[in-house]
């Protein structure tokens, strides 16, 4: 019982914090315990950081948080002992980051794929045939193909395979053959260098028949994720919606003997989904299977979470398991070792800022925390200019403070809320803190005497349900020109 107790605290503390710790014992239905002891941890917790763990256990609890924050579409490339992963960029560059790890818990930036702003760039799939890197991904809802002979780079200039349609998933067949598939259950033939099509798009699968009474958002067949195993090839696709209810999102599985189909739907579809609005995680879907380096199997996928839109989507890792006819089925209560850990400390994020569309006037940084302290410096010249520290949505949806040499100016779901003078001159701090989605705003002449500015604004609203476009709620520095100077920067778990 002793044991039960301190898995449960610690798949609490887990959940709250990018520091995360390859481990080996996890008990059986977490899940429901979890459910039911969480709303008393929400009381006792408070705002906790990511930093430390509070408490440190052998049992991870699934699923695993691992990539914390707006980490969507997840897309994982197993080669040999090492992993890569990319995610949905949306209209932040550089675009398609490319993260890697030797453990599936502890991962470092080593690129990106793509410099050139195509549009918002969603759910890529990342591939390597024939020793060369592939990645397909939608921009603006065309499909578009980046290589490279090294992970690392040089990638190439995209490459516009001229199809309307999101969501690209490779399948590569006994005989070398390609064929690229799509949202809708849709499929195309590819050239043997993958490059170009080669045939028509045709409809290849139907959706799995999502009962009548569950509460979804809509069929969205989409996120074909394809592998071979045992003769079988296996399709991975999202449906249920990607937001909505709680209850939205899910994965399901289909096989066939042949790249082209047919496809037959798993009898124990859903193999991923939140199944009511008290679980942790919300609307978790869009996975890849896989097996590691050592033949256990898993899946990423993302998910929101509970009550936490406005952080985006998690990347989440779950233990996977195969029944005895050959479906692929969630391992819930796995007592899974992880790869072996090279003992750097997991889930921290190094910072990577971001640029809006490639202004570098508005750039922003991805946080995983229901509650941090953003803080920064800013130079404003003697000619005007204005500048300052923000919560943003997008480039017109923003919570902040800015300032000009005579003003602060106070802003609230892209509105102005408040002007008030400016004592600090052209060289001030300003910080954000959000504590649980309800953010007050600082100003002062030095990070370490700061007074708070105006009214505590709630950004609770601030997320995709509201305002569309699948982005999150990050912090971000605005500036009105290159003249004006935004410098050290911080962002930190908890308040200050």
């Amino acid at each position: 019982m002793q044991d039960e107790r301190k898995c449960k605290f610690i798949c609490f503390f887990q959940s709250h914090r990018l520091t995360l710790h390859p481990t080996t014992h996890p008990l059986p239905h977490m899940k429901k315990a979890l459910s039911l002891i969480l709303p008393l941890f929400l009381l006792m917790a408070g705002c906790a950081g990511n930093n430390k763990p509070a408490l440190q256990s052998d049992a991870p609890c699934w699923p695993l948080p691992i990539f914390a924050g707006d980490y969507p579409d997840p897309s994982i490339l197993v080669d040999g002992n090492d992993y890569y992963m990319t995610f949905t960029t949306n209209y932040w560059l550089p675009a398609l980051p490319i993260w890697h790890s030797t453990d599936l818990v502890n991962w470092e930036p080593i690129g990106h794929a793509l410099d050139a702003y195509l549009g918002t760039v969603w759910a890529p799939d990342f591939q390597k045939v024939d020793g060369r890197y592939y990645i397909y991904f939608p921009a603006d809802g065309r499909i578009y193909v980046v290589w490279a002979d090294n992970v690392r780079g040089p990638w190439s200039d995209p490459i516009d395979l001229g199809i309307r349609a999101i969501d690209p998933g490779l399948v590569v067949g006994s005989d070398g053959s390609r064929r690229l598939y799509l949202n809708g259950g849709r499929m195309v033939p590819l050239a043997p260098d993958g490059l170009s099509t080669t045939g028509p798009m045709v409809h290849a699968y139907d959706a799995w028949p999502i009962p009548a009474d569950w509460v979804v958002e809509c069929e969205c067949l989409e996120s074909p994720k394809l592998l071979e195993h045992d003769g079988w090839y296996y399709v991975i696709s999202a449906q249920g919606g990607t937001a909505g209810p709680a209850t939205s999102h899910m994965a399901v599985a289909h096989r066939s003997r042949s790249i082209d189909g047919p496809w037959e739907p798993s009898p124990y579809n859903p193999i991923v989904h939140t199944w009511s609005d008290s679980e942790t995680w919300w609307s978790k879907g869009h996975g890849t299977l896989f097996a590691d380096a050592g033949g256990q199997w898993w899946m990423v996928y993302h998910a929101y979470r509970k009550n936490y839109h406005t952080l985006g989507r998690h990347t989440l890792l779950e233990p996977m398991t195969w029944t005895a006819d050959g479906w692929p089925v969630a391992d819930e209560g796995a007592h899974r070792q992880l790869p072996p850990s090279p003992g750097a400390t997991a889930g921290k994020r190094q910072v990577q800022w971001l640029s809006w569309k490639g202004d570098n006037n508005m750039q922003t940084a991805v946080v995983g925390d229901t509650c941090y302290t953003f803080t920064g410096r800013v130079t404003l010249p003697a000619d005007g200019g204005e500048a300052g520290l923000l919560l943003s949505y997008n480039e017109k949806t923003f919570t902040g403070i800015t300032a000009d040499a005579t003003t602060l100016h106070l802003w609230h779901e892209g509105k102005a809320v408040g002007d008030v003078p400016n004592p600090y001159g052209r060289k001030l701090w300003l910080r954000v803190v959000n504590n649980r989605n309800s953010v007050t705003l600082f100003a002062g002449r030095t990070s370490r005497r700061l007074q708070a500015v105006g009214e505590t604004l709630d950004v609770s609203r601030m997320h995709h349900n509201v305002l569309g476009s699948f982005m999150s709620l990050r912090p971000a520095w605005r500036r009105s020109g290159p003249e004006c100077t935004v410098d050290n920067l911080t962002i930190a778990a908890g308040q200050r």
